[in-house]
């Protein structure tokens, strides 16, 4: 196999971004019918030359467009770009699209259009295109040239293009369709990619980027080790993927920016380095193992019993399932549970999880059977500070799934460009968490307290500093299937404001008042109520501009409305119990009566006809009681 890989490689040689579009204007999205997914295509086969799956994949109406001078970039309108290409492009004026573009990735969907349909059927247009474009990229390449950062030489698209090219001109190579005029000026652009990667100066090691760079790195010197015979690439690669994963990647397995779809990003380019390692025999570094499956456990324990994750911090819409082709092999059964709903593996056993360096806590009811694993009761809380800029500042934020459904999600993202809405989405109003006057947190410590769980019952609760002279505390009580305790008592130097935020799943209809607010689905059955112990002024707020309040993004750039309900107490101090009661007592009346002593908090719960006491105290240790106090009726 090494020998027929020399030939083809000597017959060739003669020898997921941090910056984002401008997002589109804030709208309402219009309901589509719902149409049965079709097959994806058939991807290229991997070799050598492919670290990443992405560049075998491709579609034949972005080919065709490609045909026509027409690219197609996922988030934007088709830009009609002038052939040949100046390599200055940038009709947009937006970072990722230059990322994209100078990446190379969209001819991955010429390659595949060759030979997925091409060439079995005599037609060479798809190839012929291919070689044009590449042509066009290096002439201007071998050309001396100011460094352009923001454009064809940001260090991302630098990483991104190595593999593509190293993708394409291999396999063109390889099935002789790659032109002899062109071997030489690629090896020469593929050495320049490769001097620019080494560089100190392109390594963004600190976040994301800096793997894929690395990574491409060592592609380079494995499939064309002639461009740097003393190997140095190559140990240069594997030393900063050996201190990207211990910088990157928490103790505690948790990708370093909080955010759940950049967890997922890392996990599965680290799989794919992995998987190619083994597959090539390219050794890689000490460790790499060790801390690629560490990120298995919050990878399990983070997903919603959907298949879906939260969006939490810098997150968009997400099934991890996608990537199965990577999990498979992993043999993982509570990964594997998570991922199919219940259909495969076992549910994962721990009810409390902390993960205390990213300080982000998981809370799961007792495990269901497999026909009800979706429906599982699991919050997601967040007891730490940000780690990074795609961590949102929202000391004590929680999500609520239950019932299907995420019930109280995060906002979202939205956009990373500079405005109003970027701040809105990052800030604490747009999360379920108590605001202080208005104002989004500032810097301060966010703590957490004590992981707890009981025969039926999980419990997390934090403390957050983030506003001057005032204490958050917050206590989170799942107390079994379906109910749960929130108690959030601040303590101030001075009078304040203070609103607890409760932002719905987008298409549900509310009714609210002082003390309860139900939330019906689109069936106009109810699934969730918001129940408070001590009444207070309420406001329901939907897809507000001025200020934003009310929005909810799953994908980058489109935001729709949704409700956003916020309960506000003024003075010194400001306590609030909150219950939680969806599924089956979604629909029951329910009652909640609370008792505070001090330290102690007794909450007692009437739901379905069952009471539930708990006692939560704060000091001098923490401490927790749930006792069933038996029947009861609601008045």
């Amino acid at each position: 196999m090494r020998r027929r890989l020399s030939v083809v490689l000597a017959v060739l040689l003669g020898g997921t971004a941090c910056a984002a579009p401008p997002p589109e204007p804030l709208t309402v999205s219009i309901p589509v019918p719902q149409v049965a997914p079709t097959p994806p295509p058939r991807p290229l086969p991997l070799g050598v030359e492919s670290v990443y799956g992405l560049f075998n994949n491709g579609e034949q109406a972005d080919a065709d467009a490609l045909l026509r001078g027409v690219w197609r970039i996922n988030r934007y309108r088709d830009a009609a770009l002038p052939t040949p290409l100046t390599w200055r492009e940038d009709p947009y004026r937006d970072q990722y699209w230059r990322f994209v573009f100078y990446s190379l990735r969209p001819l991955s969907n010429l390659l595949w259009a060759h030979y997925r349909v091409g060439a079995p059927r005599g037609d060479t247009r798809y190839r012929d295109e291919l070689v044009e474009i590449l042509r066009s990229y290096v002439r201007f390449d071998a050309r001396p040239r100011v460094p352009d950062r923001k454009g064809i030489d940001y260090p991302h698209s630098i990483a991104f293009r190595a593999m593509a090219l190293t993708n394409i001109s291999v396999k063109l190579a390889r099935s002789g369709d790659l032109p002899a005029d062109l071997r030489g000026p690629l090896l020469a652009a593929l050495g320049r990619a490769g001097r620019a990667l080494a560089d100190p100066v392109n390594y963004e090691g600190n976040h994301n980027h800096g793997f894929s760079e690395a990574a491409a790195l060592l592609l380079l010197q494995r499939v064309f080790p002639q461009l740097e015979p003393d190997g140095s690439w190559g140990h240069l690669a594997r030393a900063r993927l050996a201190g990207f994963m211990t910088q990157i990647v928490d103790a505690d397995g948790v990708e370093i920016e909080k955010s759940p779809f950049y967890h997922f990003y890392v996990l599965d380019f680290a799989l794919a380095l992995q998987n190619w390692g083994r597959r090539t025999g390219t050794a890689l570094s000490p460790g790499f193992d060790d801390r690629t499956h560490g990120m298995l456990r919050y990878a399990t324990d983070i997903t919603w019993p959907d298949g879906s994750i939260p969006l939490f911090g810098s997150s968009v819409r997400l099934r991890p399932e996608r990537s199965a082709e990577l999990y498979a092999p992993l043999n993982h059964p509570e990964l594997a549970y998570v991922l199919s709903s219940g259909a495969a593996g076992r549910p994962p056993a721990a009810r409390a999880v902390l993960f205390r360096t990213s300080g982000q806590a998981v809370l799961r009811a007792v495990a269901p059977g497999r026909r009800d694993a979706r429906n599982r009761t699991q919050l997601l809380v967040d007891v730490g500070p940000p780690r990074t800029t795609h961590s949102h500042p929202a000391a004590l934020a929680l999500l609520y799934y239950s019932a299907g459904r995420e019930l109280l999600p995060d906002s979202g993202l939205y956009t990373y460009a500079k405005g109003s809405a970027a701040d809105y989405f990052r800030e604490a109003r747009a999360h379920n968490t108590v605001v202080v006057d208005g104002r989004p947190n500032g810097p301060g410590p966010v703590r957490a307290g004590r992981t707890l769980t009981g025969p039926t019952w999980a419990y997390q609760s934090g403390a957050a500093a983030v506003y001057p002279g005032v204490l958050h505390r917050r206590a989170v009580l799942l107390l079994r299937q379906d109910l749960a305790v929130v108690v959030d008592r601040l303590t101030g130097a001075g009078v304040h404001d203070y609103a607890q935020h409760w932002h719905l799943f987008p298409g549900a209809r509310v009714v609210s008042g002082p003390t309860l607010t139900t939330a019906y689905d689109q069936r106009d059955e109810p699934v969730l109520q918001i129940r408070q112990a001590i009444g207070s002024r309420v406001k329901d707020q939907f897809g507000e501009q001025r200020p934003m309040q009310g929005w909810h993004s799953a994908e980058y750039g489109k935001a729709v409305r949704n409700h956003a309900v916020s309960y506000s107490v003024t003075g010194r101090t400001a306590t609030y119990v909150t219950l939680l009661a969806s599924g089956r007592y979604a629909s029951r009346p329910t009652s909640l009566r609370t008792r505070i002593n001090g330290d102690a908090v007794r909450a007692s719960v009437c739901a379905d006809g069952v009471r539930l006491a708990a006692t939560i105290t704060a000091a001098p240790r923490e401490t927790v009681a749930v006792t069933t106090a038996g029947t009861c009726d609601v008045d």
